[in-house]
């Protein structure tokens, strides 16, 4: 088993969303917003994120499983390791809030130390509530 990697992510995601206006397409006042959620990490909070135990499909040479994940000092860390498991030479880990968490629109920040190397796709994603693949 070799470790190839870590994600470290604090997602003290601000989401901030307009709270005197429905619109949701900017400008949106900044003294308008108000923080709708954020995350410091100390748990893998399970009623806010699933850890996905499988394949989110397509090509990728990755099973996700839930033991990658782990939080350490306030960070969620997500390893990939070159694991043989379900016909994929890597495993790695997968975590979202759909279903938990959702919001439709606002301002978003994450802080994350990302690997680098061949090979790596680090990503951060914005998911729709509805996955149409």
């Amino acid at each position: 088993m070799i470790a190839i990697s870590s994600l470290l992510v604090s997602v003290s995601a601000l989401l901030a969303s307009a709270a005197a206006s429905p619109r949701l397409t900017p400008p949106f006042a900044p003294a308008e917003w108000t923080l709708d959620f954020t995350e410091d990490f100390d748990t893998l909070n399970t009623t806010r994120w699933n850890l996905m135990n499988g394949t989110h499909g397509g090509q990728e040479l990755e099973f996700y499983v839930p033991e990658q994940c782990s939080v350490k000092d306030g960070m969620l860390v997500q390893t990939a390791i070159e694991q043989k498991a379900y016909g994929h030479n890597y495993t790695s880990c997968w975590v979202d809030t759909q279903d938990k968490v959702f919001f439709r629109g606002g301002r978003f920040e994450v802080r994350a130390r990302l690997p680098w190397g061949k090979g790596m796709w680090p990503a951060h994603w914005l998911m729709p509530q509805v996955r149409r693949h």
